[in-house]
């Protein structure tokens, strides 16, 4: 993937329009961490650390946006409250932090697979179909209607 800086501003708002959705179709499922993953966490005062979170405790996504290296960083706040506000995780790692969270995902929109990256792939797709449709029927309106090229 590209950095951010490499991406045009349409690009940067499809992958962040593809990361709200997400995190909308995830909003009150809790995810389930497996293992002991460090977790960048952001603190009240805005202030981020590296720690490791605990196999078992759940998250709740809260937010997306698009990171410096051009990846989808989801924001997810502890089901229990902690000395953090938020942990931050990429969409490349989810799988490994929270092994359900695909298939949850793919459940709440509706899609086939398990693979979170994958699923975030596919939103990404069906966003980008979205706005050249919409583009498609703008010019068509536009060329179809009878007012057009009267003046």
């Amino acid at each position: 993937m590209k950095k951010r800086s490499d991406l045009k501003p349409e690009q940067i708002t499809l992958l962040e329009d593809a990361g709200k959705e997400i995190v909308e179709a995830l909003r009150g499922i809790p995810l389930e961490v497996e293992g002991a993953p460090k977790a960048a966490v952001k603190y009240t005062d805005g202030s981020f650390k590296m720690k490791p979170v605990m196999g078992g405790w759940n998250f709740f996504a809260e937010y997306a946006y698009l990171g410096k290296k051009g990846e989808m960083i989801f924001g997810l706040t502890p089901e229990d409250a902690q000395e953090y506000e938020f942990a931050e995780w990429s969409h490349k790692v989810m799988d490994e932090v929270f092994p359900l969270a695909g298939g949850q995902l793919a459940k709440a929109l509706g899609l086939e697979g398990e693979n979170f990256a994958i699923l975030f792939d596919k939103v990404v797709t069906m966003k980008g179909e979205e706005l050249l449709n919409a583009e498609k029927r703008a010019k068509q309106e536009y060329a179809e209607n009878p007012n057009f090229g009267m003046f």
